[in-house]
């Protein structure tokens, strides 16, 4: 029971009544519950994700074992591994 639009990559996350915008990506064991994620503008490469991660910051989408639930996220918006 959710819209997921073109380019979003779920790799083992649970999506429920929720609409996912472009180029969205959410990783494993995140749960997206009652909500609407925007999207993003571009993807961020591997190598990129990467260096983000090696220097403590956090890659645009929602992190593995985050918990997003009744949210509306904007687009390029950044949710760290097991944010709540």
């Amino acid at each position: 029971r959710s819209l997921v639009t073109e380019g979003c990559l779920l790799l083992g996350a649970k999506v429920h009544h929720s609409i996912i915008g472009l180029r969205t990506r959410i990783h494993p064991g995140a749960e997206v519950i009652d909500s609407i994620v925007m999207g993003s503008d571009n993807f961020e490469s591997e190598e990129r994700i990467a260096e983000l991660i090696a220097s403590g910051h956090v890659p645009m989408g929602v992190g593995a074992g985050a918990s997003v639930r009744r949210a509306i996220l904007d687009k390029n918006a950044r949710i760290g591994d097991g944010a709540v």
